[in-house]
This record gives C-alpha cells, sequence and structure tokens, in this order.
C-alpha cells in the first residue's frame, strides 16, 4: 500500500516533487508537530555529511 501523496504535491515540477519525497523520508513527523523545543533543536543541528538531494550543477 503506498502512502496518500499530501495536498498540492501534483503541482510540483519533478525537481521539486523529488525534494519533497526526500525531506518526508527525512523528517518522519512534521516540523510543526515537533512542539517548539524539538523544532529549534532540529533547526540549530548541524546537517549530516551527505546532501539530502543530488547537485543539479551550478546555478547562474
Amino acid at each position: 500500500m503506498t502512502k496518500p501523496v499530501p495536498p498540492g504535491w501534483e503541482r510540483l515540477d519533478a525537481v521539486a516533487l523529488s525534494v519533497a519525497q526526500v525531506i518526508a523520508e527525512t523528517l518522519t513527523t512534521p516540523v510543526r508537530e515537533l512542539g517548539v523545543r524539538a523544532a529549534r533543536a532540529l533547526l540549530a543541528s548541524a546537517p549530516s555529511g551527505r546532501p539530502l538531494t543530488p547537485s543539479t550543477g551550478s546555478r547562474r
């Protein structure tokens, strides 16, 4: 069984959709549901050693 697609995701292009999927897999609890202390701790923490999304080259 697959998870339902969150509202609005059908409007995302392929790159934005892949980023949203990685974020959803990484953050199993939405930031808004963590509580203030836990959300602040998460946002203040250092990023992992690996990028969450693939590099698409240089931006102009």
